[in-house]
Parts: structure tokens; sequence; C-alpha cells
């Protein structure tokens, strides 16, 4: 949960989205351990209706945590990466491509959040292509 909750933490969650972050937490805590996570990478994490969640696990799985209204989607996927590509500027701009051996490509961007977090987001790019 200490990985969740320093990932999330980081937004200041308002009224309008405390339900939505507080049904993902529920959500994380009933499939995923909080001791296999590795990263945790949000998506547009201020429009929930669009929000992507993106869980890299110690085992080297994908969890990909997608709220819509009344529907939960959660993707499990155990294909292993094959090649990064990271693309970074000094000033607030960074991009991470993820290439999987099943061939399905995510492209992580500093300009996934918002431009408060465009700068934390740069830093946490850049430790994906480290970490993952």
């Amino acid at each position: 949960m200490e990985e969740f909750k320093n990932h999330f933490g980081m937004y200041n969650i308002f009224n309008e989205t405390h339900f939505y972050y507080s049904k993902l937490e529920s959500l994380f805590d009933e499939f995923i351990k909080e001791n296999e996570i590795k990263l945790v990478y949000s998506k547009k994490p201020f429009d929930p209706e669009n929000a992507e969640h993106y869980f890299f696990l110690e085992s080297g799985e994908l969890v990909v945590v997608k709220i819509e209204g009344e529907h939960n989607t959660i993707e499990f996927s155990d294909s292993k990466i094959v090649g990064k590509k990271l693309e970074y500027s000094e000033v607030r701009k960074a991009s991470l491509t993820i290439t999987f051996e099943n061939g399905r490509e995510i492209e992580f961007n500093s300009a996934d959040c918002n431009e408060a977090h465009e700068e934390r987001y740069v830093e946490l790019i850049k430790n994906m292509y480290k970490t993952v």
C-alpha cells in the first residue's frame, strides 16, 4: 500500500475525485498485494472518467486498472519487456515507450498529467526507465 499511497498522495485529491480514488484503493487491495508493486504510473489522474493506472509488479507483470462509472477493468499482462526508448529534455518534457514481446507498445509522457505535475512526471518517467 505504501507505493500506492506515495504515488497517489502527490495529487492532493479533492472532494470530487475522492470517491474515485477510494474505489481504486479497494480494487488495489483486493487484487494486488502491496509488496508486489515495483512502480505505479497514472495517465490523466485528475480526469477519473479517462484515467488509466499502471502497476509494474516485481514479477515483471503489468497490471492496468481503469474505472469507468460502475465498470472496472483490471488487465494483467505477463508479456516481457523487450525494448524501451526514453526521450527527455531538462525542461519538463519526457516520454518513454515500452515494447513488450507480444508486440504491445505503451507510451508514457510527462503530459499524461497536468502542467503542475510535469516536472514530477519527468522524474517518474526517468525512474521508470531505470526500474522496469
